[in-house]
């Protein structure tokens, strides 16, 4: 049985938990599919002790990884969601033993899909039919700087162009070619009058007695 679709609302964001995006207004939030998960299990815990190794081992199951891994996506989750409503964290640390998500969160079930389209999140109803990931299909826009982010893309040379480059190339080769056979026979000639000038000069008469 599928578990109804939830997305949860803290301050001025929406997470949803089955598409593991992150919106803050009408922009996504860039960040790793690790660092959704990591707040993913704070959020449905909020309020409670998280164990780092829990953590650890929920986000990455059957796999020895060290504690910096986890602290990294802290500290990305942190810089992302900066200050709460109270002013305060949105994820405390309790040394040498965990994190707490301290924010309030309202729970909402069987809510409508988050559609990206062309950099923006729109709210459509409706169940999603499939389980890609949504960072896959959709440009991310980050929170960081003004806010704006272009999109670069990169064109690969078309076939046709590939043809008129060689085709060009071709033909500057063989333009160049009988200047250079030209070259060659008006150097070999002067070459050869050279050596023809040295035979026939007079050689010098030996003395008399």
């Amino acid at each position: 049985m599928n578990r109804p679709r939830v997305i949860y609302e803290f301050g001025r964001f929406r997470l949803d938990r089955e598409a593991h995006l992150l919106v803050t207004g009408e922009k996504i939030v860039a960040l790793e599919p690790k660092a959704v998960e990591v707040l993913l299990i704070l959020v449905e815990k909020r309020g409670e002790l998280v164990p780092r190794q829990d953590l650890m081992s929920a986000v990455w199951p059957d796999t020895f990884v060290e504690e910096s891994n986890l602290s990294s996506n802290i500290s990305i989750l942190r810089k992302q969601l900066g200050a709460a409503p109270d002013g305060g964290d949105y994820i405390q640390t309790v040394p040498k033993r965990g994190y707490r998500f301290a924010a309030a969160v309202k729970q909402v079930e069987d809510a409508p899909v988050l559609v990206v389209g062309e950099g923006m999140a729109s709210e459509t109803a409706g169940a999603v039919g499939s389980e890609s990931h949504p960072f896959n299909e959709s440009p991310l826009l980050s929170e960081a700087g003004a806010g704006e982010t272009t999109a670069t893309t990169v064109k690969r040379p078309t076939p046709r162009l590939r043809v008129i480059v060689a085709a060009a190339a071709g033909l500057l080769a063989l333009m160049l070619t009988p200047l250079y056979l030209a070259g060659c026979t008006s150097t070999q000639s002067r070459c050869c009058r050279s050596r023809i000038s040295r035979e026939i000069q007079p050689r010098n008469t030996l003395p008399t007695e």
